[in-house]
C-alpha cells in the first residue's frame, strides 16, 4: 500500500516537473553505464597485459 502511494506521489511530482525527474534518472543511468564501460575496458587491458607477461615468461623458460 505504501509503495502504491509512493508511486502516486512520484507521478504527481513527475507531472509537476514536466518529466525532469525521468530525464535526470536517464542521465544518471547513462553516466553509470559510461563509468562501467570504462572500468570494463581497463580491466580487459589489465587482463591482456597479464596474459602477455605470462606468455613472455613461458617463452623465456
Amino acid at each position: 500500500m505504501i509503495k502504491v502511494m509512493w508511486l502516486v506521489n512520484i507521478n504527481k511530482y513527475y507531472q509537476r516537473t514536466g518529466g525532469y525527474l525521468i530525464a535526470l534518472f536517464i542521465i544518471i543511468l547513462a553516466i553509470l553505464g559510461i563509468i562501467g564501460l570504462i572500468t570494463r575496458v581497463n580491466h580487459r587491458k589489465k587482463q591482456a597485459s597479464e596474459i602477455a607477461s605470462e606468455v613472455k615468461q613461458k617463452l623465456g623458460k
